[in-house]
């Protein structure tokens, strides 16, 4: 089907009620004064042979009976359309329009839907609680945006102050904040009018590291930890990673998968090798992965699980090494972790090993050795030397440690219960 790409005349059409526009080439249109038209969809509209939106302005001037309006995919980085006319509007579906900064839809007196998702730099959206938003389970969408606080918050009350009962709000997703007070505040009173939401919430408690050309593995490497579970029903119904650079398909990482059965590790983005590995909650186990030469080994608590041939480079590819979580759903480790040891050689016997019983030290080819101090800062701190320091993001000190005596604790990761 050939692609429209420009319109004119449609004045003269003073009955329209409805118009579909969907697909086609439209850079700009002029609806204006049709003041019996209903309906509206000029969605997804794009040059033509590309991906790249075309529709950059819509004229809807006198179109006062207008009750549904659907723009989604255009460009409207420049400005937002006047629909301070509309006062009849239903709904209005602006999804993935290259919306910016602060955009008010306050004055839409009878606006009950709308779709403001996929507008990574939208930063505030204004509503009133005066609106119907939300009546009869309509559902608002403002995922994957770029909503500050204070206009995460502001959406909350406002809804929370209106007289709609059971609506539905999505705020999650792209770089939108997490509710503040006020917004934790509103979600309690939207709840008890039986309103649903979706938010952003703060991540598990992990540590990040900053990405480093010394996390690029050339040859022989051993990488190890102290890790205990805690005793949480379904602790591993996802597939928590121990640390990972990036998420799935991980640059690198260890993870234990499979419902706590199979210990796993990540290389160049692929699973490399698996090896049987059941944890016990409440136990401390060792984890350790070396490389000798051309053979890639996996053990847990000292006990060879399996080995592979594997002798390519592995890059972190200048991405951050997360510990503690895998920075997608489901893959955070939830428990305790001590003594976290990344060398440059092979550490231990290849076909098993007698599993440290003291803190672990330093050795020429050590790269990293975190989680061994005695307060959370201490935790922090990489005393290899290389500056590896982790910066903490929710995780908790504990003073309990894999070793026998007084020693250094450990951090605990994952959601705090």
């Amino acid at each position: 089907m050939a692609q429209i790409t420009s319109i004119i005349g449609l004045q003269n059409l003073v009955n329209l009620q409805s118009i579909n526009l969907e697909f086609h080439s439209l850079e700009s249109i002029d609806l204006s004064n049709l003041p019996n038209l209903l309906y509206v969809d000029i969605s997804d509209c794009d040059f033509p042979g590309t991906s790249i939106s075309s529709l950059t302005s819509i004229n809807l001037s006198g179109c006062d009976s207008l009750e549904e309006l659907r723009v989604d995919d255009s460009d409207f980085s420049d400005g937002f359309p006047d629909l301070s006319e509309l006062n009849n509007l239903r709904y209005i579906d602006f999804d993935d329009c290259d919306l910016v900064g602060s955009i008010d839809i306050s004055y839409l007196p009878l606006l009950e839907r709308f779709d403001f998702s996929q507008n990574e730099e939208l930063t505030e959206l204004i509503i009133s609680s005066s609106q119907p938003l939300g009546f009869d389970g309509n559902e608002l969408y403002v995922h994957n945006c770029a909503l500050t606080q204070t206009a995460v918050d502001n959406i909350l009350v406002t809804l929370s102050e209106s007289e709609v009962t059971n609506g539905y709000i999505d705020l999650s997703g792209g770089t939108n904040a997490i509710p503040g007070t006020a917004g934790d505040a509103a979600l309690v009173i939207l709840g008890e009018k039986g309103w649903s939401w979706d938010v952003n919430t703060p991540p598990p408690g992990h540590v990040t590291v900053a990405a480093s050309t010394d996390f690029d593995i050339a040859g022989d490497f051993t990488i190890e930890m102290f890790i205990n579970a805690t005793d949480i029903p379904g602790v591993f119904g996802g597939f928590p990673r121990l640390y990972s650079f990036g998420s799935y398909p991980a640059a690198n990482a260890i993870s234990i998968e499979a419902g706590g059965t199979l210990l796993y590790f990540w290389a160049n983005n692929n699973d490399v090798i698996a090896g049987t590995f059941e944890p016990t909650p409440g136990t401390w186990h060792h984890i350790c992965i070396q490389r000798s030469e051309t053979t890639l080994y996996m053990y847990a608590d000292g006990v060879l699980l399996n080995q592979t041939t594997y002798s390519v480079p592995i890059s972190s590819q200048n991405l951050p090494l997360t510990i503690g979580y895998g920075n997608e759903s489901q893959s955070e480790f939830k428990g305790l972790m001590s003594n976290f040891r990344w060398s440059d050689t092979v550490i231990y016997n290849t076909s098993g090993f007698t599993v440290p019983t003291a803190p672990l030290t330093n050795g020429p080819e050590t790269v990293m050795l975190i989680f061994t101090g005695s307060s959370e800062n201490g935790q922090l701190l990489d005393i290899s030397g290389n500056n590896h320091n982790a910066t903490n993001v929710g995780a908790i000190y504990s003073a309990l440690n894999p070793f026998v005596g007084d020693n250094p604790g450990s951090l605990q990761m994952g959601t705090i219960i």
